[in-house]
């Protein structure tokens, strides 16, 4: 039976409604420990009610790994057999990894990893933060010591017993960021191997990675120079010719854009290619349905990847709500977004996508654009402002939301002109239309003088 621990966990975490279903199942603290999403979705139908659960059951199985490893007996498996839950007790082994025969990181040592985080601006700026590192965060300063430490070569491979030494000292160094956040290592839970995980191996592999591209690239390159490229067919370039200067009729259009994909893939290839002047040679982009022919490139060039937005959408934007809900400082309008959606959850089941996706922007630091500067033209003093843009310039940047269509080419206007006061260019944005997020009737992508209409904003963002 579920025990008195459980029963203040749910009444602790506002979901005191399924006490008799944990109850049933013989939920105890044991059983909560290594309980996963696949169960959860067993005891906790609702999404809503799932997503905060899921939330602080994440919280409270990160904060109780210590104490796990520590009594070595663990769950092998938890099984719903419809009335309740087998819990196996088993030996927990783990890989063994000892980074110093201290049980605290020496100042010596300290000291060293913080001269080379400080030859980094960006890492030294983390230095002076006073909360938890965010996760990008913590993978830019991981890289920065993985590329250091292989400078010299490239290819150097680096022991996962260096992996668990420098989480000693980052976790040293920095206090909110507990040690399993830079390095977890392997570990086998009964017959089920973990993989190592965490910051610095994520860090590592990523520029290892990189490595293998270039060399990837490297080795292309040798073997082009004995390629010999066979001649476009004549049909095809007067294909390409056609497209330059035809708008119309749309079914040839889209005929003859299908046909020259090959040969427009190339000229796309050219280090020398840009956007612009693509758009500007073939004009019938520019048309209202020009969009459909930038879906129609996506699908032939990313066959398997074409509807991975909408497919996954529902788990990003459970994630993003959890991620958003961990931001501090929390702003106030952030705050009066996560209220409303709490609200919403709690009535609908669901979260609203439109929401989210406009608040994407506090999940990302704010950068300098430009910096306060003069410039001397033709003996004339040029005063150029720096520029920082707030969170709302990013949010509008991203997607710009107004209720009244009639509003669009002056919100276009008013963008265009501030970023002429700041000396930058505009880059294509999400124009959505509607009374509030959850009525939206129009969506508009604006690229350069010309929009395209979509129908909902999902749409929109993938163009």
């Amino acid at each position: 039976m579920s025990d008195d621990f459980v029963v203040s966990k749910l009444k602790e975490w506002g979901l005191e409604k399924y006490t008799e279903e944990f109850r049933a199942k013989g939920i105890g603290q044991a059983a909560l420990s290594f309980l996963n999403d696949k169960y959860v979705e067993q005891l906790v139908p609702a999404f809503g009610d799932q997503v905060v659960f899921k939330h602080y059951l994440h919280q409270f199985q990160s904060n109780n790994n210590s104490i796990i490893a520590d009594s070595l007996m663990v769950s092998e498996d938890i099984v719903l057999d419809g009335n309740s839950v087998v819990v196996a007790s088993v030996p927990l082994e783990i890989e063994t990894v000892t980074p110093s025969t201290s049980s605290r990181p020496s100042q010596v040592d300290v000291d060293a990893l913080l001269s080379i985080i400080k030859l980094s601006g960006y890492a030294s700026a983390l230095l002076l933060l006073k909360r938890r590192l965010r996760t990008k965060e913590r993978r830019e300063l991981c890289r920065h010591i993985v590329l250091y430490h292989t400078r010299d070569d490239v290819h150097q491979k680096i022991p996962h017993t260096q992996f668990a030494e420098w989480a000693e000292l980052l976790s040293a160094i920095f206090p909110k960021d507990p040690k399993h956040l830079w390095f977890q290592p392997r570990t086998t839970v009964g017959n089920k191997k973990v993989v190592a995980n965490g910051a610095i191996l994520q860090a590592y592999y990523s520029a290892r990675r990189d490595v293998g591209e270039v060399n990837d690239e490297s080795a292309s390159d040798n073997s082009d120079e004995d390629d010999v490229t066979e001649p476009l067919p004549d049909s095809v370039l007067t294909d390409v010719d056609w497209l330059s200067s035809h708008l119309e009729p749309w079914t040839t259009v889209q005929d003859k854009w299908r046909n020259t994909a090959e040969a427009r893939k190339a000229t796309r290839g050219n280090k020398r290619y840009c956007p612009t002047a693509y758009l500007e040679q073939y004009k019938v982009l520019r048309q209202p349905l020009g969009h459909l022919l930038v879906q129609s490139d996506f699908d032939l060039l990313f066959e398997d990847k074409a509807n991975k937005l909408f497919d996954n959408i529902e788990s990003f934007i459970e994630k993003a709500y959890l991620e958003l809900k961990n931001v501090r400082p929390c702003p106030r309008e952030l705050k009066s977004v996560l209220r409303q959606q709490e609200v919403t959850l709690k009535a609908t089941g669901k979260l609203s996508t439109n929401a989210i996706l406009m608040n994407l922007c506090y999940l990302v630091p704010v950068y300098t654009v430009t910096k306060k500067k003069q410039k001397k033209t033709d003996g004339v003093v040029e005063e150029i402002r720096g520029w920082r843009p707030t969170r709302i310039e990013v949010q509008n940047g991203f997607i710009t939301h107004i209720d009244d269509v009639s509003k669009l080419q002056e919100t276009v206007n008013r963008r265009d002109k501030r970023l002429l006061e700041v000396k930058q260019t505009r880059q294509p944005f999400v124009v959505i239309v509607g009374r509030d997020l959850d009525s939206i009737t129009a969506c508009y992508v604006c690229i350069n003088d010309f929009f395209y209409l979509l129908n909902s904003p999902l749409e929109a963002l993938d163009i």
